[in-house]
């Protein structure tokens, strides 16, 4: 038996996001090369050096682990006196 055509036009629906996003992963590998530059330091360091991140096209973040982690110091020691205010 033949199944209605939005049965049909779900599986050719699915089929497609299916290679737009291979098409998108392969894009992704061929971006992703082993070394960044972070856009705080001005550092080149291998790509493991920066968190992950989807909504960029090469899939990491563009400041490093690093100076992450030292903005977040600074962050909590001038913001300190306001949390224990609370």
């Amino acid at each position: 038996m033949k199944r209605s055509g939005l049965s049909d036009f779900g599986l050719d629906y699915f089929s497609l996001i299916g290679r737009k996003f291979q098409e998108r992963e392969s894009k992704i590998r061929e971006r992703t090369i082993c070394f960044k530059t972070c856009s705080k330091c001005g550092e080149t360091k291998l790509i493991s050096k920066f968190s992950l991140d989807k909504r960029n096209p090469d899939g990491r973040t563009n400041i490093c682990k690093a100076c992450r982690v030292l903005e977040a110091e600074k962050y909590y020691y001038k913001n300190k006196g306001r949390r224990e205010l609370k």
